[in-house]
């Protein structure tokens, strides 16, 4: 049994949110039970520190886009080309974590902590995009046998991206390339000369 203690003080004068106030402790916090409180004090402290402002979920929803974006595209695609089954399998994972914290961000949710946590609301219906459930969790239960196979299930995750509402910067390694091929030309001779290290 957790039996933390926390100064009550320290918690008061902490901003939220903040590396104190995190998105998991806030997520703690929020299904945490108040057994004793005097003068509703701690209920009073949460209800001023358990906010998810528009900034942090604008913030925590551009870091997810741009992980599935790297995971699902960039990376997928170089472990593919060395032929690395497992870090391809991986990749996939990777982006996967970072469609369902996505969808927390979107709901504003706070993120629970992922290594136990991560897709328990989802599994029992409890967000809005429950319903996805059967397809994110694929990549976690589907063979590892060919990178074809893990392939599909990721074209399938990418599908479901689009439709919760996530845009892709690039859908394949070659638009990636040719996107960042322009940003070289374009750049200036001293940051190319820069690069060229």
């Amino acid at each position: 049994m957790d039996t933390p203690v926390e100064s009550y003080q320290k918690a008061l004068n902490q901003k939220s949110p903040s590396e104190y106030w995190s998105q998991v402790a806030r997520w703690d916090k929020e299904n945490s039970q108040i057994l004793f409180d005097t003068n509703d004090k701690i209920k009073n402290l949460l209800k001023e520190k358990l906010i998810f402002t528009d900034w942090e979920q604008k913030d925590l929803l551009e870091e997810h886009r741009e992980g599935i974006n790297e995971y699902s595209v960039y990376t997928f695609e170089l472990w593919k080309k060395r032929g690395s089954l497992i870090n391809v399998k991986h990749s996939s994972i990777q982006a996967i974590e970072h469609l369902v914290l996505w969808i927390y961000a979107k709901n504003k949710k706070f993120q629970p902590y992922t290594s136990k946590w991560l897709f328990y609301y989802l599994e029992n219906n409890l967000i809005l995009e429950s319903k996805h459930f059967s397809t994110i969790k694929k990549i976690y239960t589907s063979p590892i046998g060919t990178v074809e196979q893990i392939r599909s299930t990721r074209n399938q995750i990418m599908k479901l991206s689009e439709q919760v509402g996530i845009k892709f910067d690039y859908k394949n390694a070659k638009e990636f390339f040719e996107k960042n091929r322009k940003n070289y030309k374009n750049a200036s001779e001293k940051t190319k000369y820069y690069l060229s290290w």
